[in-house]
């Protein structure tokens, strides 16, 4: 399991904060914490299929998917360096 601290997340609040603000996410946050999931889960050694991950959180595969090609973007910024580098994040599949 890995667990983030207040500076691992602090950046990432502020760029919710900043992105939200601007109108881009228009996903609910548990569409947005079930892709995000998804791809943490495709950078880890153990991936999880998007079916686990939609039975998991309740949110729909469509959905899941969705979500993921609007976030797929901002990967880089929404997953904290110390978890993944970018060339880890050039790994993650293509939306």
């Amino acid at each position: 399991m890995v667990v983030w601290g207040d500076k691992e997340l602090t950046p990432h609040r502020s760029f919710w904060r900043n992105e939200r603000g601007r109108g881009w996410i228009r996903r609910s946050p548990i569409s947005i914490a079930a892709a995000v999931i998804y791809m943490i889960t495709q950078l880890s050694d153990e991936k999880k299929p998007l079916r686990d991950i939609s039975l998991a959180t309740g949110v729909a595969e469509g959905t899941i998917r969705n979500s993921y090609k609007d976030l797929y973007p901002y990967a880089s910024r929404l997953i904290p360096s110390s978890f993944a580098k970018e060339d880890d994040l050039r790994n993650l599949c293509s939306p």
